[in-house]
């Protein structure tokens, strides 16, 4: 165990050229077995908690508190790369940040922001947890007083730094406590602020400059850049095949330069107080949906790759041809249900790379299309959210199930976990109680069908969990995990073609069952 304790009053010399009103923080002891850090100021203070993102941090902001050093930075572990403290002189806010390892995520609801008394504070973190198949929670922690009452839910300080970019003025504040790295679009861990495309609220003061439109040809997408956080209407227009974005409040920068050759007619023009950027694909294929990132101030917009055709059954003797795309209407057999498979990872995103290099999408794949097809062969309607190897977007696979309507939708991966070779098993993971009962049924059939076919699968039980392809699902979603790529044993059965049938048989039977009784 290592603790850290310091005290700062050494620098009290340096508070008299301070206004009297400003607090100063005076010591801070991060126990870094315990993940809990208890600090203290001089005086009264109104803590404020946010989760923000890429890479994940909870940021504790101490507003009108100094800090008179430079920052200080101290190693962690357990999921926490580093804890620090630093300060911003533009908002005479101190923050105190843990900064989460790559692929780690905490649970903002269980993070503890507690007062022990008006000027001293208990911070205790949950044990993080790998990231798999979704996108970290973020958002505000509610700070509570010490008899437990919330005190504050939402950050009041506008112009504290998100992420190294400022959300109240046009300037970007460097300030070491909270970010490490220049503003980048072009990296794939870009996490969206606000994924759900609810429109930010407007900062009050002179237009939005939007100063670069700019085409990601790697990732297929177009990148706005404004001067800060951009309110926008966006959707897709059927009559023009286009998806339009209406920037409020905004304006062209006088050196804005459309790019050339684009793969995509991109038009950008100034209408009055908005600013209108018109996508369309020269194939006519369906765009979007737009993401807010970085605070709201960049905005990407996907136009995917050319639509990629495949024959799936949807009776044992009549075929029907569809598109990863989602533009021709799926044949519903039965005219009732449709199941959305979506077999995880794909692309430059192969998932994870096991015991003698096999990779997630190399199991998962034939799984999800052997799903397909005993389902289709049973008059059951289904859609895959990719049908090769190629990436497809957390929220783009939610916005298919979405726009087909589907019954339930289910999510197809395999595990991992370092250091543990001993670890193994089936792992379904849901959200809200439909999910449940759906994750209930498919768990129990797999295991039942995998132990009649003379196969050995572990029982790693149901769990909740907040992936974003679950918690952001209109119908009952579920996670399977079909085994462990770092158990030996494991790996073994699931390069085996015969294994991954009955697995897909598995779920079959759990989906089947699930539909007749729910």
């Amino acid at each position: 165990m290592k603790l850290t304790w310091l005290l700062v009053s050494s620098f009290g010399a340096m508070l008299a050229a301070l206004p009297a009103s400003a607090s100063e923080i005076v010591s801070w002891q991060f126990n870094r077995d315990s993940a809990q850090l208890d600090f203290s100021t001089d005086s009264r203070v109104q803590p404020e908690a946010q989760m923000l993102a890429n890479p994940g941090k909870l940021v504790i902001l101490l507003p009108e508190t100094n800090f008179n050093q430079p920052t200080f930075r101290q190693p962690s572990s357990r999921g926490v790369r580093e804890f620090r403290v630093g300060y911003d002189p533009e908002t005479r806010t101190t923050s105190l940040v843990f900064e989460l390892e790559p692929s780690y995520a905490i649970d903002p609801e269980k993070v503890l922001v507690k007062a022990n008394s008006t000027n001293r504070w208990v911070v205790k973190l949950p044990e993080p947890q790998i990231l798999r198949g979704g996108v970290a929670a973020i958002g505000a922690i509610p700070v509570l007083s010490e008899d437990g009452k919330v005190i504050t839910a939402e950050p009041k300080v506008t112009s504290t730094v998100v992420a190294g970019v400022s959300t109240s003025t046009s300037a970007t504040i460097s300030n070491p406590a909270i970010t490490n790295s220049p503003l980048s679009t072009s990296s794939s861990n870009d996490v969206p602020v606000n994924p759900a495309n609810v429109p930010f609220t407007l900062a009050a003061g002179n237009p939005v400059v939007v100063s670069a439109v700019e085409l990601d040809k790697q990732y297929n997408r177009v990148i706005v850049r404004g001067s800060r956080q951009m309110t926008f209407r966006g959707g897709w227009d059927s009559s023009t095949a286009s998806y339009r974005i209406n920037i409020e409040n905004a304006r062209l920068a006088g050196d804005l330069r459309l790019p050339s050759g684009a793969p995509v007619d991109l038009r950008v023009s100034q209408g009055g107080t908005f600013v209108q950027i018109e996508l369309r694909r020269y194939d006519r294929y369906q765009v979007g949906p737009v993401a807010q990132y970085y605070g709201g101030q960049i905005l990407s917009l996907p136009y995917g790759s050319a639509p990629r055709t495949v024959v799936a059954k949807s009776t044992p003797t009549t075929t029907v041809r569809s598109t990863t795309t989602a533009q021709i209407p799926v044949s519903r057999p039965n005219g009732k249900v449709l199941v959305m498979i979506d077999p995880g990872h794909g692309g430059r995103d192969p998932g994870a790379i096991g015991l003698g290099g096999l990779q997630e999408v190399d199991v998962i794949l034939p799984i999800a299309k052997r799903l397909a097809s005993i389902l289709e062969s049973k008059g059951i309607a289904t859609k895959l959210t990719r049908d090769g190897d190629y990436f497809v977007g957390l929220d783009e696979r939610v916005a298919l199930s979405n726009r087909y309507d589907a019954t339930i939708f289910v999510s197809i991966h395999a595990n991992s976990i370092d250091g543990r070779p001993d670890v193994n098993g089936l792992e379904t993971y849901y959200y809200g109680s439909e999910g449940s009962k759906l994750a209930e049924t498919v768990h129990r059939n797999v295991l039942s069908t995998v132990t009649a076919k003379g196969f050995y699968l572990g029982d790693r039980n149901t769990r909740s969990a907040r992936f974003l392809v679950l918690r952001k699902s209109r119908v009952p979603a579920i996670l399977v995990e079909t085994g462990y790529l770092t158990n030996e044993a494991e790996v073994a059965r699931l390069r085996r073609d015969d294994y991954r049938a009955v697995q897909a048989e598995g779920i079959a039977r759990g989906v089947i069952e699930y539909l007749s009784r729910y």
